[in-house]
């Protein structure tokens, strides 16, 4: 990892970023009514490597600060461990296969398909990796997200 940014304007620090992609194409994150993302991790071209890049939302941070034995300071907690840990899985990923990672372009139906494996290789990696840290509130909080969503995509494909 080569930079931990705190900010106070996440989507502006995501949209300067953006013009270090490879594609240009804007960085997004989730900014729903029913969901915020405050947290990213990035990777980056670098010269011939890859930077990886972890961005936080500073006002999502600000209960670091809280008595370790608070609700608010242990969903903190938890939070930086799921965000490092998906460090951990990309910097696997770099090791393991540098190449594919340094040269990714998708096609055909990969284009649809290669980003949603990715996706969700990467939130199963991370929340596997970060578990003993979840507090209750954490897990029924992504339970919850986890039944909203399948009611959602319920919605949109008529069923």
């Amino acid at each position: 990892m080569h930079q931990v940014i705190i900010t106070a304007d996440f989507a502006g620090e995501l949209a300067n970023l953006s013009q270090r992609t490879k594609s240009g194409r804007a960085i997004t994150h989730t900014n729903e009514e029913y969901a915020a993302a405050v947290a990213k991790v990035l990777l980056l071209p670098r010269d011939r490597e890859i930077e990886i890049l972890a961005v936080f939302n500073a006002r999502v941070l600000e209960g670091i600060l809280d008595d370790p034995k608070t609700e608010r300071f242990q969903w903190i907690y938890h939070l930086l461990h799921h965000e490092f840990c998906h460090v951990h899985d990309d910097n696997k990923k770099l090791d393991a296969m540098p190449e594919v990672w340094l040269n990714n372009y998708y096609s055909g139906k990969d284009i649809y398909i290669g980003p949603l494996a990715e996706t969700c290789w990467s939130e199963y990696a991370a929340n596997r990796l970060s578990a003993s840290t979840a507090c209750n509130a954490c897990i029924t909080a992504m339970v919850d997200s986890f039944a909203e969503a399948l009611e959602r995509t319920k919605k949109r494909f008529g069923r």
